[in-house]
């Protein structure tokens, strides 16, 4: 399952970071199935589905911009309002917030590890271990949905 991300946009009523951006994710069926948050730093970290963050971010003109053109390209015709804007269905939603929190989790890691590599052989094995299995585990999910 691979998203398109939207580029970022600056909302405002989220408590998001002072220069921080939302980035709008989107499946092959182009309805939004997630927010990241681009802290001023360039990193991301993914918001929670059913959030207040989220609904804002989602409900707002800009995810609506986001949506349309994604979905309509350049054709403003086709362009729908916020009632249109379709929703990715709410286990799809939870799935890739999960995997994006697990690959935010092991950035951290590294860039922790990397930051002290004599004094943290151990947890830098640790974090290879987290990503091999996480990578497993998706190997797996996607087997399965290709058996479905």
């Amino acid at each position: 399952m691979s998203e398109k991300k939207s580029r970022p946009y600056t909302i405002t009523g989220v408590s998001f970071g002072e220069g921080s951006q939302a980035v709008f994710s989107f499946n092959s069926d182009n309805q939004i199935v997630g927010v990241n948050e681009r802290l001023s730093n360039g990193n991301v970290k993914p918001v929670e589905p059913g959030t207040t963050d989220f609904e804002q971010a989602i409900t707002s003109e800009e995810a609506l911009n986001a949506y349309n053109i994604n979905k309509f390209k350049g054709n403003k015709e086709s362009y729908v309002n916020l009632e249109k804007l379709e929703r990715a269905p709410d286990e799809e939603m939870s799935n890739l917030y999960t995997r994006n929190k697990k690959v935010l989790t092991i950035e951290v890691s590294y860039q922790l590890a990397e930051s002290q590599p004599l004094l943290n052989i151990h947890h830098q094995i640790q974090v290879i271990n987290k990503v091999v299995h996480i990578l497993t585990q998706r190997k797996e999910f996607l087997v399965k949905k290709r058996r479905r």
